[in-house]
């Protein structure tokens, strides 16, 4: 008999998806093609299955305690003397064992083995544990079979990268029309950190500019690019420093998102690039490419498609000879029908039914409504990367997903428009693109022309005000920091000026105050405009402090406090329910964190990068 929830309806198994959640979007790029990959599986066999991505870095438990089965997405997580993977793979596999929740490896990558190195023995022995169903590889079948696996009773199987699907999975097709060369970048690092010291970075700068330079001694066009590694960023301006040119004509901007990346590619004619999956998406797209052997995965792959002569060895790779080679690749595309993704994706599919099958967990204890008790800041976050935003488009994306509480930081420009942005600082400057002065800010029309990581729009405080309008059920919380004085009154006339011309928000806003002499100034001049109040820092004895704190809030007659998550407790959340004050705890950044402080009496809590259907969907 299937468990049906509150609402009557069937409870759908949670499939939790073990992604890489950085700034290479390659990993954005497998992630996002199993998860379409089964979701197409789930609609079209209208399966009772909710997919739930998480970050393998994150640490957030009680998502994986929800789960009915984990699936790790694919990318190189199977390695031991780079980055930290291996720590977090054998923590949640050993997690997901002590719950009886089936574990699945799909795709991954291998790098190395090591029987004397203590780290490679507890990834060996994770793999081993009875909740892992299945592993597949995508490169170093031998390694896994041979070394990880051997002996071991689990299933294992060669499959290929998940990302050969990404031109079919993001309906982009490459652009018939174009010669221009792609000259994907990869940091210098890279080729030291995996043994290989015949190419240092004096003769990389040398040869990726090289490639630019014989390309136009030909008189074809080109563009440097990245897959959105910060590092492989800073090369590439090492690089354009280097030949003397401008970053704006010769870069293609850094990719944000899988879709961007696959984007990106899909307008090049011929692709010569460092990173592994800048070829398997000019792969998918039908585009010739030329590569680096920096690594037995790049080589593993050149293999398999049948274009190892498209290969360079670090020790080989001259500009002008790599661009002849460049010139005259051949792409050996294996012909893929559209049913043959689903033939791939066969051992995570029988995963898939393998989860179906699973014993179901009781329902959630929490049955009260998330949109009540989860504040969008900064108008909410994007991508699970990008955070205070403070973008209408954002606010109105966040809005589709569930959100009804949104906290909007407001600032007035150095021209006095009244503007969305979280403070005029280092941070704030560098998510924009600009050049400004702290505290002043920029003018309005530097800001208006300014993009958040090159992606979103930056939004004037009457372009928030004007997507709010349309949401029904939206509240508003409007934080102006802590102006000076002299500024005060321009501030509370921005925010009158805003209500007059919306009036349908009136009863929707809140402003939050963080100094007395605000409260009591607002009260004077936006007269019927509900209040918040932020916790002071403590002077005096926290009991002292805090008692004091709240009388003045019931004294102004001021309902909601804002806590920073680390002073909260149950005490304080005890203290502000009996003076009948609401708690609103800023922040949470995992679902751990969220119901820790639900548990201990926030009535909302605040987050850059979680959601109201995402947490809905695990609590359901």
């Amino acid at each position: 008999m299937q468990t049906r929830n509150i609402m009557g309806d069937i409870r759908k198994k949670k499939l939790v998806l073990v992604d890489i959640l950085n700034w290479n979007m390659g990993d954005a790029v497998i992630a996002d093609c199993v998860e379409q990959l089964l979701r197409g599986k789930i609609v079209k066999r209208k399966l009772p299955v909710n997919l739930i991505r998480y970050n393998i870095a994150s640490g957030d438990f009680e998502v994986l305690k929800a789960a009915d089965g984990i699936l790790f997405v694919g990318g190189g997580i199977l390695k031991f003397r780079q980055e930290e993977f291996d720590r977090r793979i054998v923590e949640i596999v050993r997690f997901a064992d002590a719950q009886k929740i089936p574990v699945y490896f799909n795709a991954v990558g291998v790098e190395g083995y090591d029987e004397s190195n203590a780290r490679c023995q507890e990834l060996a022995a994770a793999l081993r544990l009875p909740c892992v169903r299945g592993v597949t590889t995508r490169d170093d079948w031998q390694l896994l079979f041979d070394s990880y696996l051997s002996g071991a009773k689990t299933p294992k199987r060669l499959v290929y990268d998940p990302a050969i699907f990404s031109s079919d999975i993001f309906h982009i097709k490459r652009q018939p029309e174009t010669q221009t060369i792609g000259i994907g970048v990869i940091r210098d690092g890279v080729f030291s950190d995996y043994g290989n010291d015949s190419f240092p970075r004096k003769k990389q700068l040398s040869f990726w500019s090289g490639i630019a330079e014989e390309l136009t001694k030909r008189g074809i066009p080109w563009k440097f690019f990245t897959n959105g590694v910060g590092r492989d960023e800073e090369f590439m301006n090492a690089i354009v420093e280097h030949m003397g040119v401008s970053k704006e004509e010769c870069c293609m901007p850094r990719p944000r998102s899988a879709r961007q990346l696959v984007e990106t590619i899909s307008g090049f004619h011929r692709v010569i690039a460092g990173r592994m999956h800048a070829h398997i998406i000019a792969y998918s797209l039908g585009i010739p490419s030329v590569g680096i052997l920096w690594n037995d995965k790049v080589r593993i792959w050149s293999e398999r498609i049948g274009e190892a002569e498209n290969y360079l060895a670090p020790a080989k790779c001259e500009a002008k000879e790599a661009v002849e080679l460049l010139l005259h690749a051949k792409r050996n595309r294996l012909f893929w029908p559209r049913w043959q993704r689903y033939r791939l994706m066969q051992p995570a599919l029988r995963f898939l039914n393998e989860v179906l099958r699973t014993s179901q967990k009781p329902c959630s204890e929490t049955h009260f409504n998330v949109q009540e008790k989860l504040l969008a800041l900064a108008g909410g976050g994007d991508l699970r990367r990008y955070g205070n935003l403070n973008c209408a488009e954002v606010l109105l994306k966040n809005y589709k997903k569930g959100f009804r509480l949104f906290e909007v930081d407001m600032r007035l420009t150095k021209d006095g428009v009244s503007v969305a942005v979280n403070g005029w600082n280092k941070a704030t400057f560098q998510r924009l693109g600009v050049s400004g002065e702290e505290k002043e800010g920029v003018d309005w029309e530097t800001f208006r022309n300014a993009r958040y990581y090159d992606t979103y729009p930056a939004s004037s405080m009457e372009e928030i005000f004007c997507a709010a309008e349309g949401c029904r059920g939206i509240t508003l919380v409007l934080d102006i920091g802590k102006p000076g004085s002299e500024y005060l009154e321009q501030f509370f006339l921005e925010i009158s000026s805003l209500l007059s011309s919306h009036k349908a928000l009136k009863k929707r806003v809140i402003l939050r105050l963080q100094k007395r002499a605000h409260v009591l100034a607002a009260k004077k001049m936006l007269p019927g405009v509900a209040l918040a109040y932020s916790l002071e820092p403590f002077l005096e004895s926290p009991e002292e402090s805090f008692a004091k704190q709240l009388a003045f809030c019931k004294q102004q007659k001021i309902m909601r406090l804002f806590i920073p998550r680390e002073q909260f407790s149950s005490e304080l959340g005890q203290e502000c329910k009996a003076a009948g004050i609401a708690s609103w705890v800023l922040s949470a950044s995992s679902l751990t964190q969220l119901k820790e402080l639900w548990e201990m009496g926030a009535c909302v809590v605040g987050t850059h990068h979680l959601d109201v259907k995402y947490v809905s969907r695990i609590l359901e």
